[in-house]
């Protein structure tokens, strides 16, 4: 059995209807666990040394995996993943013919769902109700991506095959280069980063209660890093910023290499930075700012925007 004949498979299960070929995730960094959940020991009094059998409770199966952030079609389209991003606690906004919106949907709304199939040397694994947490990675010189750290109600592993997957349309992002940068700015000022990445904070679980089913996620709390060049004082006085609590907007853009495919936006309008230590960019003085994501006017700690260019 090979290490490669692993793939995945998921559908918006809004949609209804089978997982099928066309619902392949093109996904790197993949882990499956087609069992989880919590093993207790069955530590009965029985006048016996050694160990005891342990029972697992709340069996479930999860699933981590990074994908490129990639988008590829006329300004006010939903990407391909825009499924897993709405399983991840995401709302879509459609402005027709000019951007499409994710933001996190407040605490108690309704969000998506994704149906997975798993696929593992001739074991086809079909999970319902999936849903999960999600990342955001930028590094100098790479594609973003995108993290998902997904849950979902076990279903026993059946013998089966995938066959070859349908990837017609799999969007890409274009590599993390000042070519293709738009702007990244901390406060309106335009500071040379080499990575930027946030997480929502969010826990997928199955069955927190004991008698109303449903797989959900914790509330958010959106935490990121960014490492930048150090700059003066008079650009902006980063030290003093992180003493004070200072909050700002963050931006970061990137535009395909097409233009008519348009550009992905990071928009936060409530950050605070935290000093994270010195950092040596190959020779230059560079800082880690660990960040704070809070929201400004509702649930928009932080948004995704894929737009036209500008």
């Amino acid at each position: 059995m090979s290490f490669k004949y692993r793939m995945i498979r998921a559908r918006d299960a809004a949609l209804g209807g089978a997982v099928g070929p066309t619902d392949y995730v093109l996904c790197r960094d993949l882990q499956m666990n087609p069992i989880d959940g919590e093993y207790t020991a069955q530590d009965w009094a029985d006048g016996q040394e050694g160990a005891k059998p342990e029972e697992l409770f709340n069996p479930r199966s999860s699933l981590q995996f990074n994908v490129d952030a990639g988008w590829g079609q006329a300004a006010g389209t939903a990407p391909r993943i825009a499924h897993l991003l709405k399983a991840c606690g995401m709302s879509e906004t459609v402005v027709a013919d000019t951007s499409v919106t994710y933001q996190p949907v407040g605490f108690g709304a309704a969000f998506g769902a994704v149906d997975v199939e798993t696929y593992r040397n001739g074991k086809v694994q079909a999970l319902g109700e999936v849903r999960g947490s999600l990342t955001f990675t930028a590094n100098s010189g790479q594609r973003p991506m995108f993290g998902f750290n997904m849950v979902g109600r076990y279903a026993a592993p059946q013998a089966g095959v995938f066959g070859a997957p349908d990837l017609t349309g799999w969007q890409y992002a274009p590599a993390v280069v000042p070519s293709q940068m738009q702007t990244f700015t901390i406060g309106g000022v335009n500071l040379c980063a080499t990575q930027f990445t946030f997480t929502d904070g969010r826990t997928p679980r199955v069955d927190k209660y004991m008698n109303c089913a449903g797989v959900d996620i914790a509330e958010r709390r959106v935490t990121g890093r960014v490492t930048v060049k150090e700059v003066d004082i008079a650009t902006k006085a980063l030290v003093e910023e992180c003493r004070t609590g200072v909050t700002s907007a963050i931006i970061w853009e990137l535009n395909q290499e097409q233009a008519a495919l348009g550009a992905m936006r990071i928009a936060a309008p409530r950050v605070q930075i935290k000093w994270g230590g010195e950092v040596n960019i190959e020779g230059d003085m560079g800082v880690n700012l660990d960040l704070t994501f809070m929201p400004d006017q509702g649930d928009d700690d932080v948004a995704i925007i894929f737009k036209a260019q500008e």
